[in-house]
């Protein structure tokens, strides 16, 4: 209710480029965008304090945080990429810490998004005259293709025979919350997250949970895009607590993996032990133990 107040408010002020929020400002160049094409912008928080971003409650289905630099203790460069063309309410959410105490807080701007231009089609006028014909070349052209396509063939055949003597892959037909947890701990005693290679862990970790979502729920989870993914989860009856943990991890991971953001140093940990609740959470119930019978 109140994020549609101020939406409603900064629609009144189209021609602001700086948010009008009590304690962070949110300031761009401009405000006109266009669809797809990231846009720097500088927060500034009050002195004395530090400011950090809230990914998950500030991404959206609309547009999403691409990038983010320290510019001082209390200021922040980013990036932030449109996703949905027209007038854009952008809503940040920031938290402020001060003396071992930490607070959120709030921001908002208004961006007028336009839809990726094309430029008017051009034409290519001949600046040599038209070359005299040559013999066909299309008979040998086909005869290679079709001399690949029979050796294809053969390959395919040979690997066939050879695939059909070889023994199958035993199919793992434990619950998908046990795969999913046991796979859980072999990456919380990896050595990815302790070396820094914290693009390999994030890329792990949610695989783990996407594997685990098609298992369990039989939704193609590992061909989705996060904001497909959790559009797709919002249509369920799962909670939304969640949803919304599960969308956080993978905001984050999104960050590690595209936008070459570092994480913070509990990230790692602390979005392994949040997977594990979102698989225990989401797990069946064990089945009721059957009733002894009773001799005759």
């Amino acid at each position: 209710m109140i994020a549609a107040l101020l939406s409603a408010v900064l629609l009144c002020h189209p021609a602001r480029a700086v948010a009008a929020a009590a304690e962070v400002q949110v300031s761009v160049s401009t405000t006109a965008a266009e669809l797809g094409v990231p846009l720097e912008a500088l927060a500034q928080g009050p002195a004395g304090q530090t400011l950090a971003p809230d990914l998950a409650a500030s991404t959206t289905g609309d547009f999403a945080i691409t990038k983010i630099e320290a510019s001082g203790p209390s200021a922040l460069r980013l990036q932030i990429l449109p996703l949905s063309s027209g007038r854009l309410p952008i809503v940040l959410h920031w938290t402020l810490s001060s003396g071992g105490k930490t607070r959120s807080v709030s921001s908002a701007l208004i961006l007028d998004v336009a839809a990726p231009t094309v430029g008017p089609k051009t034409t290519i006028d001949d600046i040599r005259g038209p070359a005299s014909a040559r013999s066909a070349l299309w008979p040998w052209i086909l005869a290679a293709m079709l001399l690949a396509a029979a050796g294809f063939y053969l390959y395919k055949r040979r690997r066939r025979a050879g695939l059909e003597t070889a023994s199958a892959a035993p199919v793992d037909e434990r619950p998908a919350d046990v795969i999913a947890l046991e796979e859980l701990d072999r990456l919380r005693g990896s050595p990815l997250w302790p070396d820094g290679r914290f693009k390999e862990f994030y890329a792990e970790l949610t695989d783990v949970a996407r594997r685990y979502l098609e298992r369990r729920f039989e939704i193609p989870a590992t061909r989705l895009t996060t904001g497909e993914l959790a559009r797709h989860l919002k249509q369920s009856e799962l909670d939304r607590a969640v949803i919304q943990k599960l969308k956080g991890v993978c905001d984050r991971a999104d960050l590690v993996k595209f936008a070459k953001m570092l994480p913070e140093e509990g990230w790692g940990p602390s979005d392994l032990d949040g997977i594990a609740e979102v698989v225990r959470k989401t797990a069946p119930p064990p089945p009721a133990p059957k009733a002894p019978e009773v001799p005759a």
